[in-house]
C-alpha cells in the first residue's frame, strides 16, 4: 500500500471513529472514567473508544439501579422517605465505586482465569446485594399473594389455637370442675328422686282421704303417708342445702379455671402481624406451594445478579485490543521509571 492510500485510509478510520479528540464531549469523557481507562492511551485507540464508554455505562447504570433498589428497600423496610432516599444516594455511590476500582484493576492482558478470580469477591457481593435488593420488589411484585397468604396464616393460627384452647380448656375442666360437677349431679339426681316421691305420695294422700281405698276421711293410712311426705320434704330441704355450697363452689371453680385459662393465653395471643418477616416468610410458602411463583421469583433475582455483575462481566469478555496491550507497556514504562528514580535518589 503507498504511504497516500495509507494516510487516506488513517483519515477515513479517524473521521468514522471521531479521533478528533477535541469534539469528544464531557459524558464521553466521563463514561470513559467510569470504566478505568487512561483517556491519553484511548485517545490513540479509536476503534476501541465505543467498548470503554460502554463498560462505563454499565457501571453507571449499575449504580444507578442499585441506588433506586436500595432506596426503595429502605424505604419498604421503614416507612421513610428522607432515609431512604440518603441511602440509596450512598448505595449507588458505593455500587459505583466499587464496579470501577474493580474494571479498572482487572488486567486483560494476562491469563483469562486470572482475570476471572479477581473478580470472584464482587460476584460473592453481587449474590449478596442481589438477593437483598430483589426481596423489596418480589415482595411488592407478589403484594395480593401474599395478603392472601397471610389470611390463611392467621385463619390456621387461629384455629390452632382455639384447638389448644379447647384442650387446655377440658383439662382445667377435669382438674377442677368435675370433682364438683360429679357431686352436684348425684344431689340433684336425690333431688329429682325425692320430689317424685313427694309427687306420688300428695296423689297417693289426695286419693286416700278421698276414699280410694274403701273409706273416706283421715284415717291412719292417710297419717301414715303424710308422715312419709313430711320426712319426704325434710330429705329434699336437707339435699337442697347441700346442693347450695357445692353450686358456689363449682362458679368459684369456673372462674378460677377462666383466670388461668386466659392467662396462660393471653401472651399467645395471635396477632395478625403484617411486617417483614411476616411476607418473607408467607412468600416462601407461595414459592413453596406454587412454583410458578418459585421461577418468577428465580428469574427477578437473576435479574438484579445480572444486573450486579455487569460492569465486570462486559470488561472480561470484551476482546482484547490496542488499548490493553499500550495500556500492559505504559504500566512497564511507569515501574522502570519508578525504580529509576529510585535507583538515583539513593545513590
Amino acid at each position: 500500500m503507498s504511504v497516500m492510500a495509507k494516510n487516506k485510509a488513517l483519515a477515513a478510520r479517524n473521521k468514522f471513529y471521531g479521533n478528533d479528540t477535541s469534539r469528544v464531549g464531557i459524558i464521553t469523557r466521563f463514561l470513559w472514567w467510569c470504566s478505568g481507562t487512561l483517556t491519553d492511551i484511548l485517545e490513540e485507540c479509536p476503534t476501541e473508544k465505543a467498548t470503554y464508554q460502554g463498560i462505563g455505562a454499565a457501571v453507571v447504570f449499575t449504580a444507578i439501579l442499585a441506588s433506586l433498589t436500595g432506596g426503595y428497600a429502605l424505604f419498604f423496610v421503614f416507612d421513610r422517605a428522607d432515609y431512604s432516599v440518603l441511602f440509596g444516594i450512598l448505595w449507588g455511590l458505593l455500587i459505583f465505586n466499587l464496579d470501577r476500582y474493580i474494571v479498572t484493576n482487572i488486567n486483560r492482558i494476562g491469563m483469562f482465569w486470572k482475570q476471572l478470580w479477581t473478580t470472584v469477591p464482587r460476584v460473592l457481593l453481587a449474590v449478596s446485594i442481589a438477593f437483598i435488593i430483589s426481596k423489596p420488589l418480589q415482595l411488592k411484585i407478589f403484594e395480593k399473594e401474599i395478603n392472601h397468604q397471610l389470611e390463611e396464616n392467621y385463619a390456621e393460627a387461629i384455629a390452632k389455637q382455639n384447638a389448644a384452647i379447647a384442650k387446655q380448656d377440658k383439662i382445667l375442666t377435669a382438674r377442677y370442675l368435675e370433682p364438683v360437677q360429679s357431686k352436684i349431679r348425684g344431689i340433684e339426681d336425690e333431688i329429682q328422686n325425692k320430689m317424685n316421691i313427694i309427687d306420688s305420695l300428695n296423689k297417693e294422700l289426695i286419693r286416700e282421704i278421698q276414699g280410694a281405698t274403701g273409706k273416706r276421711g283421715y284415717g291412719p293410712i292417710a297419717r301414715q303417708i303424710e308422715n312419709y311426705l313430711s320426712d319426704s320434704k325434710s330429705d329434699l330441704k336437707t339435699l337442697n342445702t347441700q346442693l347450695s355450697p357445692l353450686k358456689r363452689q363449682e362458679e368459684s371453680l369456673k372462674i378460677k379455671k377462666d383466670s388461668e385459662l386466659k392467662v396462660k393465653y393471653k401472651a399467645r395471643k395471635v396477632q395478625k402481624t403484617e411486617g417483614l418477616l411476616s411476607r418473607l416468610s408467607a412468600l416462601e410458602e407461595l414459592k413453596k406451594n406454587n412454583k410458578t411463583a418459585w421461577w418468577a421469583d428465580f428469574f427477578i433475582f437473576f435479574l438484579f445478579l445480572f444486573i450486579e455483575v455487569a460492569p465486570v462481566f462486559v470488561k472480561i469478555f470484551s476482546p482484547k485490543g490496542i488499548y490493553d496491550e499500550l495500556e500492559a507497556r505504559a504500566a512497564i514504562l511507569e515501574k522502570e521509571e519508578v525504580l529509576e528514580n529510585m535507583n538515583k535518589h539513593y545513590r
